[in-house]
């Protein structure tokens, strides 16, 4: 990512670059399946790093943004920072986001503040109704980084990878908060019945 950001700076109108590869990839046709035929996609996803010429790349491309959020003190403090900071940088380059989700990432339920954090969140009137199912603290995803695949590939039945089926279904609106919640209350007696 710093190479990339390093080439987005290095280039004239650089930050736009990205829409316009875009654009000339939807003109084209979209994109190869495996059998060769050019397909257009529903969605593009970009992963980026924090604060970077090639995420301020991405977010210029993008309609909507989703937020990951440590429940760590002062990640909880910056993001209505980082929030305003986004908004402030697209107004100034006349493009305009939509904070789709915030997604309470690397979740530990053994820490204290965990539940603390979460009630914040979720009865903040800003954020309460862009608040996604959590991804918790889950060894596979550093593996299958590792190995170079998705979490769906790699360990396809780990925590991990039913967490981002979650937040996928969230994000397409197929799975709701309330789904989440109840979800939660009946695999917590699940694991109670199995003790």
């Amino acid at each position: 990512m710093n190479g990339a950001a390093a080439y987005v700076r290095s280039q004239d109108g650089g930050v736009q670059r990205l829409f316009q590869a875009i654009c000339e990839l939807l003109i084209a046709g979209g994109l190869p399946n495996p059998d060769g035929k050019l397909v257009l996609p529903r969605y593009i996803v970009f992963d980026t790093a924090h604060d970077s010429g090639a995420t301020t790349s991405a977010i210029l491309a993008a309609n909507e943004l989703g937020v990951p959020i440590e429940y760590k003190y002062f990640s909880m403090m910056g993001i209505f920072s980082m929030i305003a900071g986004i908004t402030e940088q697209m107004n100034i380059l006349n493009h305009e986001i939509d904070v789709k989700a915030i997604i309470p990432n690397q979740v530990n339920e053994r820490r204290v503040n965990t539940l603390r954090y979460y009630r914040r969140l979720r009865n903040d009137e800003e954020l309460k109704d862009i608040i996604y199912p959590a991804l918790h603290v889950d060894v596979q995803f550093d593996n299958a980084q590792e190995h170079k695949q998705s979490i769906f590939k790699y360990a396809p039945r780990s925590k991990g990878a039913k967490e981002m089926e979650r937040i996928i279904q969230t994000y397409l609106g197929t799975y709701s908060l309330d789904d989440y919640l109840t979800d939660l209350d009946r695999e917590a007696s699940e694991e109670e019945a199995q003790v």
